[in-house]
């Protein structure tokens, strides 16, 4: 019984310390000519299979590991990668 506990609480403990090493990022791509936003650009983390869509005024949400790379992708603009780290 205490082996099991013990295992139980090493995998709570590792879910906890890998989740406070994720943030949140809100942000909006927009023009920056225009300041206009841009809608349905993918926003990936590199080297992950992590991946949002902005929506229509550009505004996107992504649960990304702390100071990754974040890569914006448009078929009409070429790709810019910006890092994810707290404000």
């Amino acid at each position: 019984m205490r082996q099991k506990l013990f295992i139980l609480t090493v995998f709570f403990l590792g879910d906890i310390f890998v989740q406070a090493q994720n943030i949140t990022v809100n942000g909006k791509v927009t023009n920056a000519k225009t300041g206009q936003g841009i809608a349905f650009v993918t926003i990936s983390v590199k080297g992950q299979n992590i991946s949002v869509i902005s929506d229509e005024s550009g505004y996107f949400t992504i649960f990304a590991p702390v100071n990754s790379i974040l890569v914006l992708n448009d078929l009409r603009f070429a790709p810019v990668e910006i890092e994810a780290k707290p404000e």
